[in-house]
């Protein structure tokens, strides 16, 4: 099936080096309440290529708890 979470997981593994799926992945396991998940791609997304609001994502990392 087509669901965003199967698009968010595979984006990163389509373009690793890319920051938008990164952190689309992580929008979707932090809602999923996988918290760990989300902190690893969020991180990665920090670290890669892309245009993407670092600001943004650091506050999404501080939100998890």
């Amino acid at each position: 099936p087509t669901t965003a979470r199967a698009f968010a997981m595979r984006a990163p593994g389509d373009f690793p080096d890319r920051a938008p799926g990164w952190e689309v992945l992580g929008d979707v396991l932090a809602a999923g309440h996988e918290k760990q998940a989300a902190r690893d791609a969020y991180q990665k997304a920090l670290v890669t290529r892309g245009p993407v609001d670092t600001t943004a994502i650091k506050k999404k990392l501080s939100q998890i708890r």
